[in-house]
């Protein structure tokens, strides 16, 4: 990160070319989709012992995160024209300002 009026944030070339599935998998710190646990209600939920929601729904984001492991983060951001209209952040080849 740079501070200043030509500063922000930078990738390089190899960060452009990771894998979106596993960034997002190592980004995501939950370990469930939805929190049954008290954490922010007031009790446990009582179906938390046989509950086929929580399991059905950890497969649903193993799937989305499987279709995501064919990107790159570069597949993402580089083909967009509509990036190229925002004024932050400016994507630029590496050792470049």
């Amino acid at each position: 990160m740079t501070r200043g009026r030509h500063g922000g944030a930078s990738i390089t070339e190899q960060g452009l070319q990771m894998n979106l599935g596993s960034l997002l998998r190592t980004l995501d710190w939950r370990e469930d989709v939805v929190d049954c646990t008290t954490h922010d209600a007031a009790h446990d939920c009582p179906m938390i012992g046989g509950c086929r929601l929580r399991g059905a729904l950890r497969q649903a984001r193993d799937a989305f995160y499987a279709s995501l492991d064919n990107l790159t983060v570069a597949d993402v951001v580089s083909a967009s024209p509509a990036l190229t209209r925002l004024p932050f952040p400016q994507i630029r080849p590496s050792g470049t300002r």
